[in-house]
């Protein structure tokens, strides 16, 4: 029959075990929660002018991966003539 020690002695280790997986259940459950947030495609943005340096107001931008051949379209704003999107 094991005595009074031996059970604490076994305790504390079986509590020791229980802690050691559950902090490693959460590390592993928060790094892949990181790795799900990273982005895929580029975020990208400019101003648009003509020679002279002025704004092109409404114009239509097309960017294409030469990779994938996948195409974006956006529009520049009729204020700053600014276009911004996303691309993968």
């Amino acid at each position: 029959m094991p005595t009074l020690s031996d059970q604490l002695v076994r305790r504390k280790t079986t509590v020791h075990c229980l802690l050691t997986l559950g902090l490693s259940a959460a590390f592993c459950l928060c790094a892949a929660t990181r790795a799900w947030a990273q982005e895929a495609r580029a975020a990208l943005g400019g101003r648009l002018t003509d020679p002279q340096g002025a704004a092109v107001p409404n114009a239509i931008v097309v960017l294409i991966s030469k990779d994938t051949g996948v195409t974006r379209e956006t529009q520049t704003n009729d204020v700053h003539a600014k276009a911004t999107g996303f691309f993968r």
